[in-house]
């Protein structure tokens, strides 16, 4: 029980970072302050393309609905002007059919 006393102090004095090893301590501290910047870092730029996706995602549907409009007004102008085409080659037919 007093050993583990004697340990707590220890960790409280914060002997492990002033003590013989104190290097390979801080070392290792260190390290994990850079893994955690990172790891933080690495998060936010994935939350920024999280966002730049979720913008483009709604640039994409509104871009396909206006292709769908375009397309359907096409096939209808296709249609009018394929109608008028027959319209006006049965007027030709019956013009030339009555000259003769």
């Amino acid at each position: 029980m007093q050993r583990i006393k004697e340990e707590f102090v220890k960790l409280f004095k914060a002997d492990f970072l002033i003590g013989a090893h104190a290097m390979r301590n801080w070392a290792v501290i260190l390290f994990v302050l850079l893994i955690g910047i990172i790891m933080i870092y690495s998060g936010h730029l994935i939350d920024q393309k999280i966002y730049a996706i979720a913008k483009l995602e709604g640039e994409v549907k509104e871009l396909r609905s206006e292709f769908v409009d375009v397309r359907s007004r096409l096939q209808k102008v296709k249609l009018e002007s394929h109608d008028t085409l027959l319209t006006e080659g049965h007027r030709a037919e019956a013009v030339t059919d009555t000259t003769e």
